[in-house]
């Protein structure tokens, strides 16, 4: 009666056949290097003297938003004569076929580098559960790196807001102290002017000289549409010096928010990256720099206007009194 091998039996005399012939497979093992920028995982069939396998490279690669990690996968042939090992790997590298020595523990190949030279890099026995582990370590370094990098750029932006911040309020400052007093004198010499011809309305009335005075008032009432040409130029200076105001305090305002959000990173920063030379009377300093230019240009807007409106109302009385004197003088006129 035939007697059926258990399985874990005929397992036990497959590897030892596999030991004794030279044959062996990677399945959940490689031989790994684990770097600073990357890791190596080489999978290794042999078969005798032949080997062949795949070498996994993880590395951190840069990004627009940082490091992220890179995964190739080589597939490679090779010979083993005792220890000396030769593996190629098809053209990858700058040379296809390198060199070094293999054994159950380790594997250390002569691997060329990108400055040229050669360097011997050992490659431990592993196992996938550990390559797991140091993909894992690398995935967490990168993501230190990249909280490193984002912080760098928030405290780069941080001080250069506040720097931009304090120059736009300085811009400001020196374009409202640059407003100066408001031309007045077009209103001044229409005001002449009609005053003038007012004298030679009146000559003309009192002469009965119907005509001459029609024809002068003609005259005041096109020097009063120059009053309007000159209150639509004083209102359009008027405009442009306001737009300065609004303009000052809109970037104080802002100057306010980035001045907040300063102090409170400065608060929070243990690197040194956020800028420490800031006064902090600087703030007030600028607000009542900027305070006293708007009020300064206030003053002089109003001061203008005043005047333009005294001058807007003598000619308006003016064209008024003569309209009602001409058409006086009509009524008199004999039919």
């Amino acid at each position: 009666m035939n007697r059926r091998i258990p399985p874990i039996i005929s397992l036990i005399f497959i590897e030892i056949f596999l030991l004794f012939s030279g044959i062996s497979f990677a399945q959940n093992q490689g031989y790994l290097h684990v770097g600073r920028q990357e890791i190596a995982f080489f999978q290794i069939n042999r078969i005798r003297e032949r080997l062949n396998g795949v070498v996994q490279i993880i590395s951190l690669v840069d990004g627009y938003s940082g490091k992220s990690l890179g995964t190739k996968r080589y597939p490679f042939s090779g010979t083993i004569s005792g220890n000396d090992v030769s593996i190629n790997f098809g053209g990858f590298l700058s040379q296809s076929i390198v060199t070094g020595t293999y054994t159950t523990s380790r594997l250390n190949l002569s691997m060329p580098q990108q400055d040229g030279s050669i360097a011997i890099i050992t490659y431990k026995r592993s196992n996938v559960s550990q390559f797991n582990k140091a993909v894992s370590n690398l995935r967490i370094a990168a993501a230190r790196i990249n909280a490193q990098i984002a912080y760098q750029r928030y405290a780069t932006k941080i001080n250069q807001d506040i720097f931009d911040a304090f120059e736009t309020v300085k811009n400001q400052i020196e374009r409202l102290k640059n407003v100066k007093k408001f031309d007045i004198s077009p209103f001044e010499k229409d005001l002449k002017e009609m005053q003038k011809e007012e004298n030679k309305f009146l000559i003309s009335l009192r002469g009965n000289e119907l005509v001459d005075a029609k024809y002068e008032f003609s005259n005041l009432q096109y020097t009063k549409n120059s009053i309007l040409y000159d209150r639509n130029s004083l209102e359009y200076d008027f405009k442009n010096a306001k737009n300065v105001i609004n303009n000052s305090k809109e970037s104080l305002q802002n100057l306010n928010l980035i001045w907040n959000e300063y102090w409170v990173a400065l608060a929070k920063d243990n690197t040194g990256l956020i800028r420490r030379d800031i006064d902090k009377n600087l703030l007030s300093e600028y607000s009542e720099a900027v305070n006293l230019a708007v009020r300064e240009v206030g003053n002089l807007i109003a001061s203008a206007d005043a005047k333009a409106i005294d001058i807007e109302s003598q000619t308006s009385k003016i064209v008024s009194e003569a309209k009602k004197s001409l058409e006086e003088a009509e009524k008199r006129k004999p039919n």
